[in-house]
């Protein structure tokens, strides 16, 4: 992160000094790693600057400053030179074509703050790539596209990183600004921006709670992984409601994971429940959405609107079924493969059996015998169900 400063601010007024050698780009991403393990606390940015021996008279040109920025950040996609111009003209604040040390310092030092209302104000800055004052969902569009494939940069600015994991990129642009454009004129404001930014930058009242690790569906900020095999998942009111009568109706407790109670929290209503995937060395998870609607009792009639047009562009109308997301380790590469909300939302009547195919594949081979097991297991939720006097 420090490193868009202290790597190669040496590019001195006169004499360009791009890295072109892996000797001096492996000595400044090692100084950049273990600069990377400090904490925002413990940064001081004007002693990271000058430990890498930068002067203060050192200057750097909008050629130079893109030149290292793309060896060091692999900014070298067509979409890049966006992110590239944005970051230069907001380093460059008196505008004069160069950067100087007391500007690296600065902006670092914005970056870097322990005040999340600063660096908040310097990605709205980011985004609004005319300076109007305002971000549309074109810039914001423009710039989410460079960051979604750049996890260095995505990493500095501590923006949308898990939601990158869960959503994928088409979903969270058009979650975010349906959700941050409160008057609906299709422009961010700076207050409409900080509200709905302030949890996409993790600066939140639970900052010290785990975000989930194997979450493959609903909103990032709707689960926290607890210490032990407990997690937390923010529910609404009759969800909640549901939770807390739960204990009374132990003919349901072998369908659910197990129960530890509710909190509230931030003004969000939370239920406690066994992690299920704790004691897996490889999870893996699927998320999906039963049911012709997913339209909720409780849905605002703006919500169920939204609910309805995606219920209808999806296969939730024709197949009762969506696929929100899912994660799978496959044995040929050693990894874990994401499939996100966007993937989901792509799925069709047509290839939904192919899809839920890939979820028992491991890339070697179709595990029949997990498969078999999940068959199980759902016929006899079915059976259940069925056998209940009133059910939908």
């Amino acid at each position: 992160a420090t490193k868009m400063a202290t790597d190669r601010v040496t590019e001195i007024k006169t004499q360009p000094q791009v890295l072109d050698s892996p000797a001096q780009n492996h000595e400044h991403k090692s100084a950049l790693n273990q600069l990377r393990r400090k904490s925002r606390d413990d940064i001081n940015v004007t002693e990271a600057i000058k430990s890498f021996g930068v002067p203060e008279d050192a200057t750097l040109t909008r050629d130079q400053f893109d030149q290292n920025m793309k060896q060091l950040y692999d900014l070298n996609s067509a979409t890049d030179g966006i992110l590239l111009k944005s970051l230069f003209n907001l380093f460059d604040a008196d505008k004069n074509g160069v950067i100087d040390f007391q500007e690296w310092q600065t902006a670092l030092g914005i970056i870097h703050a322990k005040s999340s209302e600063e660096r908040i104000r310097f990605i709205f800055r980011l985004f609004d790539l005319n300076g109007d004052g305002f971000i549309s969902k074109e810039e914001f569009t423009d710039i989410v596209v460079s960051l979604w494939t750049n996890p260095l940069i995505r990493q500095t600015l501590d923006f949308a990183i898990d939601e990158r994991k869960v959503e994928g990129k088409d979903v969270f642009i058009n979650h975010f600004f349906a959700e941050a454009d409160q008057d609906k004129d299709g422009l961010l404001s700076f207050d409409e921006w900080k509200s709905a930014a302030s949890k996409y930058t993790h600066d939140v009242a639970d900052h010290k709670l785990q975000v989930l690790p194997n979450q493959t569906g609903g909103h990032v900020d709707a689960f926290r992984k607890l210490d032990g095999n407990k997690i937390m998942k923010a529910v609404s009111k009759l969800e909640y409601q549901f939770y807390q009568t739960l204990p009374q109706h132990p003919y349901l407790h072998p369908y659910v994971p197990l129960y530890f109670g509710t909190q509230e929290l931030n003004g969000k209503n939370w239920v406690i429940m066994g992690d299920m995937t704790g004691h897996l060395k490889h999870p893996c998870v699927m998320d999906i959405k039963m049911g012709t609607t997913s339209v909720g009792e409780d849905a605002t009639p703006e919500k169920a609107e939204a609910m309805r047009a995606k219920d209808v562009g999806s296969t939730t109308v024709t197949l009762g079924i969506r696929i929100t997301g899912m994660k799978v380790w496959k044995e040929n590469k050693g990894d874990f493969t994401q499939f996100t909300k966007s993937w989901g939302r792509k799925v069709t009547p047509e290839t939904m059996a192919n899809s839920l195919r890939e979820f028992f594949h491991n890339g070697n081979t179709f595990r029949r015998d997990i498969y078999d097991m999940a068959v199980t297991r759902l016929n006899e939720i079915l059976n259940f169900i069925e056998t209940k006097p009133a059910f939908r």
